[in-house]
């Protein structure tokens, strides 16, 4: 589930539609995390494994989702994926049709935002996604991807067993 998705269907926009600076206020960010965790908790009670794609910039939006997978008796793996300042400028800048609306002043501003404290493993996201991916799962202690999991998940495809 990735925040910039929700945050347009709670505007009622194409996701591929650029919102208004309004739409990222406090009480959107709140709308969003909430809808979040409420959208997690359901997949959650049905048995499904969830991932949030998000920023969690705030340390109460972590112990907001933390809270849900422990209530619900489930497993939970906090990454703060992480790369230098440079990497996430190009990587901003060059997109293309994506549904986040940050740009790069979005993602300098983030940079230098306090976070609070950091409890989640740290990733080093500082390659390509495939990297990224075969990373997490070795700090998650999984395996490495089956043959083909990693292309398939770099185009947004499931991977066997996932």
């Amino acid at each position: 589930m990735r925040s910039d998705i929700e945050r347009k269907r709670l505007f009622n926009v194409a996701e591929t539609e650029k919102l208004p600076g309004s739409a990222y206020s406090e009480g959107a960010n709140e709308a969003v995390y909430e809808r979040l965790c409420r959208k997690a908790a359901l997949a959650l009670r049905a048995g499904q494994a969830v991932v949030l794609d998000a920023v969690h910039s705030r340390l109460e939006e972590r112990v907001a989702v933390e809270g849900v997978a422990r209530r619900l008796g489930a497993a939970f793996n906090g990454l703060w994926l992480e790369a230098p300042l440079s990497v996430r400028l190009d990587r901003v800048g060059h997109r293309e049709r994506d549904a986040s609306d940050a740009d790069v002043a979005v993602a300098a501003a983030q940079a230098s935002s306090p976070g609070g404290a950091m409890t989640w493993r740290r990733l080093d996201a500082s390659g390509d996604s495939l990297a990224t991916f075969a990373a997490a799962r070795a700090l998650l202690g999984l395996p490495p991807p089956p043959d083909g999991a990693a292309e398939r998940a770099k185009h947004g495809g499931a991977a066997p067993g996932q």
